[in-house]
C-alpha cells in the first residue's frame, strides 16, 4: 500500500535581505515556535522582543558600536518593556524545553556515533524516552516525568537537530570559559549552527530507536 508523506518544510535564514541580528532572532524563533499553527503576531512580537534584547546588550557590552551612528529599525530600539517581558517569558521556557529534548536525543545519538560531543547519562540504563525523561525531569519544576514525552519531546522534533546545535555549540563554550549569555545570541553562530544542524538531521533519522522520518524535520539553510 502507497503511504503519502507529508512535504518537508523549508526555513531559509536569508543574510542578503535580514541584518545578522535578524537572522539570529528568525532562527530562534523557529526553534522557540517550530508549530506551523503560531500566530504571526506572537512570532512578530517575540522577534522584535529579541532583536531588543540584542541591540540592549550590545549598547551595554560594546562601547564604541554604542557611540557610532548604526542603521537599526526604531521598532527594535524602542519596544515597550512590558512587550518584551511578556515575550520573552513564553520564549525562555520554550528555549528551556528545546534544550531538554536536545540532552534526550543526544544520547540517543551516542548509539550510533563514536563522537565525544555524544555522551549518554551515566545514571541511564537502558536507552528509552521513559528513562530519559526521568532523567531530565531534575531540569523541569512545571512538568511532571510522564508529560515530557508529549510535552516537551514531540513538540520539539521538528527542530530538534538544530537543537542538539545549539546544545553542542553550549558546552563547547562553556568548556572554553565563554559567557554563555553570549554565545547563545551572537548572530555570527547562526551560519554554525545551521551546518551543524544539517550535519546530525541525517544521524537522527539513521537513528533506529527514534524512527524519524525527513518531513518531520524543517529543513534549515543559510544564504
Amino acid at each position: 500500500m502507497h503511504t503519502a508523506h507529508l512535504p518537508v518544510r523549508r526555513v531559509i535564514i536569508d543574510s542578503a535581505q535580514l541584518a545578522p541580528y535578524e537572522c539570529w532572532a528568525l532562527l530562534f524563533i523557529y526553534l522557540a515556535y517550530p508549530e506551523p499553527s503560531t500566530s504571526e503576531r506572537t512570532l512578530q512580537e517575540v522577534f522584535s522582543a529579541l532583536c531588543h534584547v540584542h541591540l540592549s546588550m550590545r549598547e551595554r557590552t560594546d562601547e564604541a558600536w554604542a557611540i557610532q551612528p548604526q542603521f537599526i529599525k526604531p521598532v527594535y530600539a524602542f519596544l515597550d518593556p512590558r512587550v518584551v517581558n511578556r515575550a520573552l517569558r513564553t520564549f525562555d521556557r520554550r528555549l528551556r524545553d528545546r534544550m531538554v529534548a536536545a540532552r534526550m536525543a543526544i544520547a540517543f545519538l551516542k548509539e550510533i556515533s563514536a563522537s565525544v560531543a555524544f555522551k549518554r547519562p551515566k545514571s541511564v540504563k537502558r536507552l528509552s524516552l521513559n528513562k530519559l525523561s526521568e532523567f531530565v525531569v531534575s531540569d523541569l519544576k512545571d512538568v511532571e516525568p510522564g508529560n515530557i514525552e508529549q510535552r516537551i519531546w514531540r513538540t520539539s522534533l521538528p527542530v530538534i537537530h538544530l537543537a542538539v546545535a545549539l546544545a553542542l555549540l553550549i558546552d563547547a563554550a562553556e568548556r572554553d570559559a565563554k559567557p554563555r549569555f553570549l554565545i547563545e545570541v551572537a548572530p555570527a553562530c547562526v551560519p554554525g549552527l545551521i551546518v551543524t544542524a544539517q550535519q546530525i538531521n541525517p544521524m537522527l533519522l539513521s537513528s533506529p530507536r527514534l524512527r524519524l522520518r525527513p518531513e518531520q524535520l524543517i529543513a534549515l539553510e543559510y544564504s
